[in-house]
């Protein structure tokens, strides 16, 4: 006789319960209570945070950002929340709500209120969004086609999304392609996930360049299989041993720099991050991904030491 699945009713009060749980120890202890939080609420912020960016880095900076304006001020957006028996919500819809308003200030402030150039505002649907993702945010031509094509159903060759490119391009002012280079070189480049990298920073050495690739026609398919596989890991992990891992590796801070942001001892992020990297490490092991396949800085800490 096949298991029937628990009723979902109850499942949504056992959850409303542990939410009133923790709003009862924020509204208490304030910001004693970020760890307990962070547990059962990262998730949520998390999927705000990937609703405003395509990539992991990007994500993790909206997702750092939030964190950080909740945290603010003795977690005060938090403890401000009152459930009302007239106009009942959530915790948890409250805070996808304004974590959705953060997203967008963060967005803003960085790169400012787009406004598009009246040319491009005057181009079919197609050219438009080729300015966008290619022109604009500095996509690659594969990855708008796939955008085009995932969120737009719109299908280009490889081809023809270089000749239609190119000509979107064509008609922007040198004042319009400055102020798009310039915009696009404005944004925050990610840092070394390299923890041994620190000190060559500090003593002035730059790193060493990559071997070329060059006379081995697979290398570059099993690196792009090697990136996948590493990202779909990264994004496996609970998202208190992923913001760990990038507040550690790609922002730099020190351990004790981490376990003040996630309210933990200097042990216990240590552990974290240690449990983090191992998982990591376990997922490559079972991919068959070799040091040889992304022997890349950035990914240096994910590789057991000999």
């Amino acid at each position: 006789m096949p298991l029937e699945s628990p009723p979902a009713a109850p499942l949504r009060r056992e959850g409303l319960a542990r939410e009133e749980e923790i709003l009862a120890r924020v509204q208490r202890d304030g910001d004693s209570a970020w760890e307990e939080f962070l547990e059962g609420f990262a998730p949520v912020l998390f999927r705000v945070a990937s609703l405003f960016a395509d990539t992991y880095d990007r994500r993790m900076d909206i997702f750092l950002h939030i964190c950080d304006c909740l945290r603010d001020d003795n977690m005060k957006r938090v403890r401000t929340f009152q459930q009302r028996p007239d106009a009942p919500c959530r915790l948890s819809t409250y805070l996808t709500v304004i974590a959705k308003n953060m997203a967008v200030d963060f967005l803003r402030a960085k790169e400012g209120r787009y406004r598009p150039f009246r040319k491009v505002a005057t181009m079919d649907e197609t050219d438009r969004l080729l300015f966008e993702y290619h022109v604009r945010d500095g996509q690659s031509l594969e990855e708008t086609r796939s955008l085009l094509q995932g969120r737009h159903g719109i299908r280009l060759s490889l081809e023809e999304a270089s000749r239609r490119a190119a000509a979107v391009a064509a008609v922007l002012s040198v004042n319009q392609r400055w102020k798009l280079l310039a915009r696009l070189a404005s944004r925050r480049r990610a840092l070394s996930i390299d923890p041994v990298g620190e000190s060559a920073l500090r003593d002035g050495r730059s790193s060493l360049p990559l071997q070329s690739g060059r006379g081995d026609p697979e290398r570059p398919l099993r690196e792009e299989q090697a990136k996948r596989i590493i990202e779909e890991a990264l994004a496996s992990l609970e998202p208190r041993q992923r913001l760990a891992l990038t507040l550690r590796f790609r922002d730099s801070l020190s351990r004790e720099e981490v376990a003040r942001t996630l309210a933990l001892v200097p042990s216990q992020a240590e552990a974290l991050i240690r449990e983090a990297v191992g998982r990591v490490r376990s997922s490559l092991a079972r991919s068959g991904v070799d040091r040889k396949d992304l022997d890349h800085p950035g990914w240096a800490s994910f590789w057991s030491e000999a």
